[in-house]
């Protein structure tokens, strides 16, 4: 399914907007769940393999912020702070590489 589909804007997008807003009138954490598991939906629709590289992505960036939380929160210095930035963008870049035809250094 693309953005600009019939499936996408008439049906896909009707549904995800009416119960986004319908759940945001209870609760903002249940809108942000709903959008969350739409999206999921979305790119699962796609290829499902995305939407192993999306939780993984989402899990390693949480698991990121909460180290760098933690690090700010002990007051460590700034030196240690920006040590996570290399392993997360290294895990990305390496990710992109090897799973697309896209070749940085060709042999």
């Amino acid at each position: 399914m693309l953005f600009n589909s019939y499936n996408f804007i008439f049906l896909f997008l009707p549904i995800v907007l009416l119960g986004y807003f319908q759940l945001a009138r209870v609760s903002h954490a249940y809108a942000a769940s709903w959008l969350a598991i739409t999206s999921l939906l979305f790119y699962g629709y796609w290829n499902p393999t995305y939407v192993l590289l999306l939780l993984a992505s989402i899990i390693t960036n949480y698991v990121f912020g909460l180290w760098i939380a933690k690090s700010l929160a002990h007051h460590s210095s700034d030196e240690k702070n920006k040590y996570w930035y290399l392993p997360s963008q290294s895990i990305l870049f390496y990710w992109v590489t090897s799973s697309t035809q896209i070749s940085f250094f060709p042999a």
